[in-house]
């Protein structure tokens, strides 16, 4: 019974802007899902997108990278691996910046590993620095441990790379 009486107090502390903010930021992540990452269901079938719905994506990802929600963050993050698996030809080098910046000054560790992940997925040559530095000086040890797990991924496929030219 208290515990229904403390639940019940506790949510007539929120404030109705809060609950509206909440509310907002919760339909923005839906409506990016709903919107974006529907194409990637059936990757094999789907077409890649047009020039117009590329300037969208853009212009909604690089928002919402900048986002105060760490869900709508992660959830863009997560949306840009996804894009990359199902067309690897599709530029998103705009997202590589903001990526960037996650993956240094993010305060969500959830984020500074997916942001790695992402800028392993895009080949950035930045982001592979970025990454390196980030698996000796990061605060959080799972993040460290993320990005030398990433970095030795990425030395794996430059070697490979190299020696398939080697092959040829």
């Amino acid at each position: 019974m208290s515990l229904a009486i403390h639940a019940s107090s506790r949510v007539s502390t929120i404030s109705p802007r809060l609950r509206v903010q909440r509310a907002f930021t919760w339909m923005l992540a839906l409506a990016l899902f709903a919107a974006l990452a529907a194409p990637t269901v059936d990757a094999a079938s789907s077409e890649r997108p047009g020039k117009k719905q590329i300037k969208s994506i853009e212009k909604n990802i690089t928002a919402n990278l900048a986002h105060k929600s760490e869900e709508v963050r992660s959830g863009t993050m997560e949306l840009i691996i996804d894009m990359r698996r199902s067309w690897p030809e599709l530029d998103l080098e705009f997202a590589v910046s903001p990526l960037l910046d996650a993956l240094k000054d993010d305060a969500s560790a959830e984020c500074r590993m997916l942001a790695a992940t992402a800028l392993f997925l895009l080949e950035s040559e930045r982001g592979r620095i970025a990454v390196a530095h980030r698996a000796e000086f990061d605060a959080s040890e799972q993040v460290r441990s993320h990005c030398e797990a990433v970095g030795s991924a990425w030395n794996d496929r430059a070697s490979m790379s190299a020696e398939t030219q080697r092959a040829q």
